[in-house]
């Protein structure tokens, strides 16, 4: 399995968008969706090497946001991303707040 197969295959550039409306709508949770696939390895590089939650500012845009309500909201800094214990990522996508919760 790959590393990022999630994050790429859930929230990267290349999925349709309404393939992020759908999910948005039917989960009643805001869907992000990465600008650039290097984003993601970025990322993984700011957060500590520990298993946790974590919000980075990337303070550009690195991708937008699908909410349930149907409005998007682009260009957003921040992103989320989730350790795991074995150090792997579980999540990553971009959000508009710094506090995510699941």
């Amino acid at each position: 399995m790959k590393a990022y197969d999630h994050i790429e295959n859930y929230h990267g550039p290349k999925r349709k968008s309404h393939r992020f409306i759908g999910r948005a709508g039917g989960t009643n949770t805001d869907q992000g969706q990465w600008f650039d696939e290097k984003d993601w390895i970025e990322a993984e590089k700011f957060i500590p090497q520990y298993p946790g939650r974590y919000v980075i500012d990337f303070e550009r845009s690195i991708g937008r946001v699908y909410h349930p309500d149907g409005n998007i909201t682009e260009n957003v800094t921040r992103a989320f991303i989730r350790r795991n214990f074995d150090g792997t990522l579980d999540a990553g996508y971009p959000v508009v707040h710094s506090f995510v919760f699941e």
